[in-house]
């Protein structure tokens, strides 16, 4: 018996530093990148490059724990721990130097690289690096880590529906606008012009065809967040909060975590330079967004899926935005009314999913968790 309750303490105290080496890294070092972007603000640089740099952290963050924390678990994939960790690490240098030197001297001859070009490139090597530890490590060290490729076709079919419901969450603040404000005509000509026009249409092929060689060359970005958020913190929120306040809280947590981005970087502002408008969409999004990658998650246990939808998410988003926003829209005075219109459309499109069946929390365990509570 004492034998057990030591093993119980033993767990929680790793659990314990395995969320204190996350949240160091994911958050700590995230916000303390706002110094050197507020810096590159008042210089007039770019500030792009920390966004690569951030999406990697809490993979990172996941990797170290299992580092430091399982040194004599033969499971623990090392090199693939151990790439995303370098990742991280390269990515933030090269994010913190292009704010101070945006173009590197090569050579005496003169030659510079740009730091962005550095970035791209250093992603795909990351990435490429990623994919062959991956295919190389056992299944044990897989199931270990959590990077099992469970229930695919279950998984591409959810990610085939959030490509669906992620054109109606674009398009709808549109239609609503345009329908409350009686500009249903220009609209329609606007789609119209779009689709009979071969600039636009040809970069949108472009992007089409190549998304498939960009996931497999930036997934250490996107795998980066993914790892951290729905295979780590997820189940820890879940655990100490319950199915459902645990994701919403996640995504909370989630939408915080951009904030560096929102106010500084200013990367994905889509509100001008209003910045609590645009931390409040953040927050919708994250939340309701969250929720229908957490469900993709729990029902295939499949961490490749929440990746590829949060990809698809990153890279859809605008160009569906570039085919059908129209200019009557930017005309749009109440940024508080398109706030009410984008959380009504995010809770219909993607809150729903909250009241599925992967959000109940079992009899058995949520007497636990209540008992935990109470302690």
């Amino acid at each position: 018996m004492d034998n057990e309750v030591a093993v119980i303490a033993d767990d929680r105290s790793i659990e314990r530093k395995r969320l204190i080496i996350y949240l160091v890294v994911a958050f700590g070092i995230s916000y303390l990148m706002i110094i050197p972007m507020l810096i590159g603000k008042k210089l007039g640089t770019d500030c792009s490059l920390m966004v690569n740099a951030m999406m990697s952290s809490p993979a990172a963050g996941v990797a170290l724990g299992y580092l430091f924390l399982y040194k004599g678990e033969k499971r623990v994939p090392r090199f693939f721990m151990w790439t995303l960790v370098a990742s991280y690490a390269l990515l933030l240098i090269t994010a913190v130097l292009s704010i101070f030197a945006p173009s590197l001297l090569m050579n005496p001859g003169g030659m510079t690289v740009s730091c962005d070009y550095m970035a791209k490139l250093l992603l795909c090597a990351c990435s490429a690096c990623l994919w062959i530890s991956y295919f190389a490590m056992g299944r044990k060290r897989r199931e270990f880590a959590g990077l099992c490729r469970n229930r695919e076709l279950t998984g591409i079919l959810l990610a085939a529906v959030f490509t669906v419901l992620l054109f109606i969450r674009v398009v709808a603040p549109y239609l609503m606008y345009v329908l409350g404000n009686g500009v249903l005509a220009a609209y329609k000509n606007q789609l119209n012009r779009n689709f009979s026009t071969p600039q636009l249409t040809t970069p949108v092929k472009k992007t089409l065809y190549l998304l498939p060689l960009h996931y497999i060359f930036s997934i250490a970005a996107f795998l980066g967040e993914e790892y951290g958020w729905r295979f780590y913190l997820q189940p820890v929120m879940q655990k100490k909060f319950g199915m459902k306040k645990g994701v919403i809280l996640l995504g909370l947590a989630w939408a915080l975590w951009h904030i560096p981005i929102d106010a500084v970087a200013d990367v994905y502002a889509s509100t001008g330079n209003s910045l609590i408008p645009n931390i409040l969409l953040r927050i919708i999004s994250c939340v309701f967004g969250g929720i229908f990658m957490g469900y993709a998650y729990l029902k295939t246990g499949n961490i490749w899926i929440a990746v590829a939808v949060h990809f698809i998410n990153n890279n859809l988003t605008s160009l569906i935005s570039t085919m059908f926003s129209p200019q009557v829209y930017n005309g749009v005075q109440s940024m508080w009314l398109t706030l009410i219109e984008v959380l009504v459309v995010e809770f219909v499109v993607f809150g729903l999913f909250i009241f599925t069946k992967e959000y109940r929390t079992p009899e058995k365990e949520q007497t636990v968790l209540t008992e935990d509570s109470d302690a």
